[in-house]
């Protein structure tokens, strides 16, 4: 026999409109709702065990059984009568709800949370809004109206079909890019079909991208020519060993263009065998030669066979003041905007630590393009 964890009186009111009153029986909360279109109109409940709706008309895939009884506030007994999927239509997008039951006497149109969260996905309510989504994708959005968090609001609903015009999914696809990022590619018409491009807070963005208070910026021409200033710093050791045991990265910024390359280590001392096999790449992908190196004073380039190896390839090797990584910028923050982006996508898709090096990765991928 069905139950609801939540019992519903319904009633109506002067005007007309139909009205229920909810009284959770843990909290003994009480909510008033009107609802503008019962068809259209859904409740988003969490103390409702299951979706239902009154209306035989918005099923698909129907299934005609008695699957119990549920019981309201006065004690009535209402028969469930059947179940099915319903699809929810609004401003033009579509979200399939599965499993509804089938509740004639039922007033109003409920959502129910629990049953969300039993099939993956992840309910947020934010102030005013609310957000429903499954993995990277946003599955649904709105805002209050009224009391209670409902898609009656203009605000509107996102399908996964149409997740394209979401800017919330852009910016999860770009690695979580910045909002003036985002904004730029915009601009450029990189982004057709995206009419906005606010994005709503994210959580992942701000525990992955906590950092201090960054030292006064000295305006510097970037360099003219490709490979004549080269930028490169090491990261690491990671907390937890990538998947294939690696636990440092290291990194080559092109002055001029901004492309970054990353080099995924297992030990530091192995910066200098990534150094000559990107220099060999590099040359021969562009017939141009590095000109200049800029590093911090880590023992890796300290090392006396890294410098012989750039003193005989014509490469001038540029050292910040000990102690002031702050003069090693360029590269120190690629590191930390490769990090901060990876880490943000890890914790919003729910990958191990151990994935940190395929994040770093990635986020490489989505800085060069």
């Amino acid at each position: 026999m069905g139950h609801y964890s939540s019992e519903c009186r319904s009633g109506k009111k002067d005007d007309g409109k139909s009205s229920a009153n909810c009284v959770s029986e843990e909290a003994d909360d009480c909510l008033i709702c009107a609802l503008e279109s019962k068809t259209e109109s859904w409740v988003l409940d969490s103390g409702v065990s299951f979706h239902a709706t009154s209306y035989r008309d918005l099923f698909e895939n129907y299934v005609s059984e008695n699957f119990g009884k549920v019981y309201l506030g006065d004690d009535q007994a209402c028969d469930i009568t059947g179940k099915g999927d319903v699809k929810i239509q609004l401003n033009g997008s579509v979200w399939k709800l599965d499993n509804v039951r089938h509740v004639p006497d039922l007033r109003k149109n409920l959502i129910s949370i629990g049953q969300l969260a039993s099939d993956g996905y992840v309910t947020t309510f934010t102030g005013d809004k609310w957000k429903i989504s499954k993995g990277a994708m946003t599955i649904a959005r709105g805002t209050k109206n009224g009391t209670l968090y409902t898609t009656t609001d203009g605000y509107g609903l996102t399908a996964m079909v149409e997740g394209r015009e979401d800017p919330n999914l852009w910016h999860q696809r770009f690695g979580h890019i910045s909002s003036q990022g985002l904004k730029c590619l915009h601009s450029r018409g990189k982004l057709p079909g995206l009419k906005s491009i606010e994005v709503d807070f994210c959580e992942s963005c701000n525990l992955g991208k906590q950092q201090r208070v960054s030292f006064k910026k000295i305006g510097r021409a970037p360099a003219k020519e490709k490979l004549e200033l080269v930028h490169t710093d090491v990261w690491g050791p990671a907390s937890v060993s990538s998947i294939g045991g690696k636990q440092y990265f290291v990194t080559f910024i092109d002055d001029h263009s901004r492309k970054v390359w990353v080099y995924f280590l297992r030990h530091k001392s192995d910066v200098f065998e990534a150094f000559k096999k990107w220099k060999a790449m590099v040359e021969n992908e562009t017939g141009l030669k590095i000109k200049k190196l800029r590093s911090d004073n880590g023992g890796e380039y300290e090392d006396n066979e890294f410098k012989k190896f750039c003193y005989k390839s014509g490469i001038k090797l540029i050292r910040t003041v000990p102690g002031t990584p702050q003069q090693n910028g360029t590269a120190e923050r690629m590191n930390r905007t490769l990090t901060e982006r990876a880490r943000s996508m890890r914790l919003q898709s729910g990958l191990p630590k151990q994935f940190w090096a395929e994040a770093v990765n990635t986020a490489a991928y989505l800085i060069n393009r």
